[in-house]
């Protein structure tokens, strides 16, 4: 009981959680409510209304930043999709500094927009046959 703060009104109640800072916008409207709280009891929810187009998205920051569904890490997944569907992720960043690399990269991109042609192509001439 000695964690226990005293609210006016209620008594005494369990301390407020520790949260960071959330914020959740709506998408679609011309002008669309967005709802922003801080931390703890003293930080209600606030709605603002700003103008122009808001657009969905929760961006997540940290060293482990995550999102758990029923327990399976959003990150972990999309990770192991990338690496078995061998989806190659350019570096930039290198490709700035080594020209080696950028070109190879575009012959990748090239080959890769090629064979995908080819595929349309050979799905298209499948389906005249039946």
């Amino acid at each position: 009981m000695s964690d226990m703060v005293l609210q006016p009104g209620y008594g005494a109640v369990p301390p407020a959680p520790t949260y960071s800072n959330v914020t959740i916008t709506s998408t679609g409207a011309t002008t669309a409510p967005i709802y922003t709280t801080g931390t703890g009891v003293a930080s209600p929810w606030t709605t603002a209304t700003t103008a122009g187009t808001n657009s969905t998205k929760i961006n997540l920051t940290g060293e482990d930043a995550d999102i758990q569904i029923n327990g399976k890490s959003l990150t972990a997944t999309l990770q192991a999709l990338e690496e078995r569907l061998n989806i190659l992720v350019p570096n930039t960043e290198l490709e700035r500094e080594w020209a080696e690399l950028k070109q190879l990269g575009n012959r990748y991109r090239k080959l890769e927009a090629d064979l995908k042609e080819k595929a349309s192509m050979w799905a298209a001439l499948k389906a005249e046959d039946r």
